[in-house]
């Protein structure tokens, strides 16, 4: 999930924050897909009700072609569990990625 440290909607969102977006959404894409087994990278935007709007960005696995479309974030709980440890490590993963371009990463 990204979303905003500031609380704003879309439609509220200063000019300099939305022009950082596009390329901010760009860098996540290419960190996941650079994972191994990682086809295709889906982000919606949902939070209805929620102070500020976020992006939930779900990934179809390689060779799953029976996961694609509007629906792949029902079909993702039919996937197998991954552990805590995978987990951890393909966060770490990603946020190393995003850092190596530009920022901080926050691996804690």
């Amino acid at each position: 999930m990204l979303q905003p440290r500031s609380h704003y909607d879309l439609t509220d969102l200063p000019a300099e924050h939305a022009a950082e977006l596009g390329p901010l959404l760009q860098r996540v894409e290419r960190a996941m897909l650079a994972l191994d087994g990682v086809a295709r990278v889906h982000i919606n935007r949902w939070g209805d009700g929620g102070a500020h709007f976020h992006f939930w960005l779900t990934v179809r696995p390689a060779g799953m072609l029976q996961l694609h479309g509007t629906f792949l974030p029902v079909w993702e709980e039919l996937l197998p569990p991954v552990s805590e440890a995978e987990r951890q490590h393909t966060h770490r993963y990603i946020a190393t990625a995003l850092a190596a371009e530009s920022g901080t990463a926050h691996t804690t």
